[in-house]
């Protein structure tokens, strides 16, 4: 294996792992209320427009740093691959 692949398995474990950091984190109830803060404040519920393209620009920054937390906290859904039918 070469050096680039062994950085982007080193990179893709990382991630893994702290997928599953957020996930546990934000499962227990403390979580899931942090979480809903972060989307209040994150202006998840309502527009980032602003007639201010600096507050604009400002609230879709929050949009999208909110949109990441709540990715990574979002259980990971593990899908099997269909069984075919017996002939």
């Amino acid at each position: 294996m070469d050096s680039v692949e062994i950085v982007q398995k080193k990179h893709i474990q990382s991630t893994a792992a702290i997928k599953k950091d957020y996930e546990d984190l934000f499962s227990t109830p403390c979580g899931k209320r942090v979480l809903k803060d972060i989307m209040l404040s994150g202006v998840m519920e309502r527009s980032a427009f602003s007639v201010d393209t600096i507050i604009m620009a400002a609230n879709c920054a929050k949009q999208d740093f909110a949109r990441h937390i709540c990715q990574m906290a979002e259980p990971e859904v593990k899908s099997e691959k269909p069984k075919r039918a017996k002939k």
